[in-house]
């Protein structure tokens, strides 16, 4: 039996893909640690019941939690983000390593959400353990930065790139979220670079959908500086489409900007719930006839699969994709709902043109789509099966 050590920053309760990979992996013949911190995401405060200061050990169907102290979110600042990160990292390699000082591993996985940082941490444990390394690249470093502004300077743009170099070069395997960014990982590194879609967060039962002329418009997700929120609420606030109603679900850095501009614009169209888990998200999805993915126009953003596809696509509704990349490529060349290239007005006005004079056939066509290709490319079964897979070859 292999012993595999996960080490993510998001782990349940907090909702990441990486929840249901561990459920899955931990039916198989696997024995499973699972690395993280205590949950405090996406509002930036702890979870009630959890005591952050302590190290925790926990026992949860086949597998185990080990939790180590950070440093909360608190208000989502720039430097309190990074202080989060900057906590789990030091935390996981001193504490985390003085609890499973004991314990070997034949394979670190690392679920590598920003910032690449954490993937340290497995390399840490791949050599005292003497275990194989993959890590599961989320986000493109340091690229995303630039693409949402977080840093501007070439210099240090340049040393992070340095770094995310070293770090994939000490992989066994990288696994890469979408084709975009196995083809730019390839740029940088001779280690093995494979694809892996993420899951659905879950899979209750197969949606049924109904057709319906009006048009309610559902954005479930961080609400930050990757969307263009400022073109969206500017152009859904225009007479010729504010018959339109959009429902966003979310927390993040635009949270406050969202809610002030609907205020001070009076916005009847549009509106904010927060965030939203279990029940309460399952019947947006319910409600809504049309989901919204987005992301700023830039060449390095647009390469990622926000894990709200997934989720879009198993929910089975039409999808309105503006963006740029290979998001927008599916929605397009599968017919699997209307996209749109990012902040362009203009086709804005063409895409929602289209969705005025929706027929129901065309609907059901849509929707018969999106469960194929939900079923085919990102379903529980498939992803688990393509993992074990890459798992066992190394």
């Amino acid at each position: 039996m292999k012993k595999i050590l996960v080490i993510s920053q998001g782990f349940w309760p907090e909702i990441f893909p990486i929840n249901t990979i561990v459920n899955e992996l931990s039916k198989s013949n696997f024995e499973i640690d699972v690395l993280t911190g205590y949950p405090n995401y996406p509002k930036g405060n702890f979870f009630s019941g959890y005591n952050p200061y302590k190290t925790s050990i926990i026992k949860k169907l086949n597998y185990r939690i080990i939790r180590v102290p950070i440093i909360s979110r608190g208000t989502n600042s720039k430097f309190r983000i990074l202080l989060n990160y900057l906590s789990f990292i030091l935390s996981s390699i001193f504490i985390g390593g003085f609890t499973l000082r004991k314990k070997k591993y034949d394979i670190i996985l690392v679920y590598a959400t920003s910032p690449i940082f954490q993937s340290y941490i497995g390399v840490f444990f791949k050599f005292i353990k003497k275990a194989k390394l993959i890590t599961w690249v989320q986000d493109l470093w340091p690229n995303i930065l630039k693409d949402t502004d977080m840093i501007k300077n070439n210099f240090i743009l340049s040393f992070l790139k340095f770094f995310v170099k070293h770090v994939y070069n000490c992989n066994d395997l990288l696994l890469a979220q979408s084709l975009s960014f196995q083809k730019e990982i390839k740029k940088i590194t001779k280690t093995q670079v494979n694809v892996l879609y993420n899951p659905a967060y879950s899979e209750k039962k197969i949606f049924k959908t109904k057709f319906k002329k009006k048009i309610n418009i559902l954005y479930a997700g961080n609400i930050g500086n990757a969307q263009p929120w400022e073109t969206l609420l500017d152009f859904l606030n225009s007479k010729e489409f504010n018959m339109i109603n959009l429902t966003i679900c979310g927390e993040g850095q635009k949270f406050n900007y969202v809610k002030k501009f609907i205020l001070k614009n009076n916005i009847k169209n549009i509106s904010v719930c927060g965030f939203l888990k279990g029940k309460k998200l399952e019947d947006q999805y319910k409600k809504n006839n049309f989901f919204l993915i987005m992301l700023k126009a830039g060449k390095d953003l647009n390469k990622t699969i926000p894990s709200k596809f997934q989720n879009y696509l198993f929910h089975n509704k039409p999808i309105l994709a503006l963006s740029d990349g290979e998001v927008y490529k599916f929605v397009k060349n599968f017919y699997l709902g209307f996209a749109s290239k990012s902040e362009n007005i203009k086709q804005y006005v063409e895409m929602f043109h289209k969705i005025k004079l929706l027929k129901q056939e065309q609907y059901k066509e849509i929707t018969n789509n999106t469960q194929k290709f939900y079923l085919k490319n990102f379903s529980q079964k498939i992803i688990n099966i393509k993992l074990i897979n890459e798992i066992n070859k190394i």
